[in-house]
């Protein structure tokens, strides 16, 4: 376990740190660059599946706030990246939801996030998938994952801030 453990933590550093050629390509140029080509392929996408792994495992498990805050913004700018460069329709709306849940999780889950915004994120999430449901092309059972997930998150807000409320009491 130490061994994956230890995998893990340098997975989730190498996807958050920064090469100088992604330096470079930061600018708005719209040429050909490692990060254009790793938006067309969607890896930092998959980054971000991994690196949360909320839906199935605890949120963020080997990431720091900010760790998961640098995923979650390469993975953002991979999916402008490809709408700009590689011509990719806006993303869909599953991957715009798994976007907003993750950054809920690490919002908050994790020390230093902002409970307010992950509150925000989880019944914006949910809206969407309701607003769109004859539109998606998900199954009930995922719609329905989604949504407790959704509904988990919302009720750990609501059992921390009732805590933090009687501690100050």
């Amino acid at each position: 376990i130490d061994a994956i453990t230890a995998t893990a933590r340098k997975a989730t550093i190498a996807a958050t740190t920064k090469s100088s050629s992604d330096l470079k390509s930061s600018s708005l140029s719209i040429s050909l660059s490692p990060s254009s080509t790793n938006a067309k392929f969607g890896a930092p996408y998959l980054q971000f599946l991994t690196a949360w792994s909320g839906m199935y495992h605890s949120p963020w498990p080997f990431c720091t706030l900010g760790q998961a805050r640098t995923v979650l913004r390469n993975a953002r700018d991979a999916q402008s990246i490809a709408g700009k460069v590689w011509g990719r329709d806006s993303s869909s709306i599953v991957e715009q939801v798994l976007l907003d849940v993750g950054e809920a999780d690490l919002e908050g889950g994790l020390m230093g996030g902002f409970q307010h915004v992950s509150d925000k994120l989880y019944r914006r999430a949910m809206s969407v998938l309701e607003e769109n449901e004859g539109e998606l092309s998900l199954d009930d059972h995922v719609k329905g994952m989604v949504n407790v997930h959704c509904l988990l998150g919302l009720a750990k807000l609501s059992l921390s801030s009732d805590s933090s409320d009687a501690a100050m009491a």
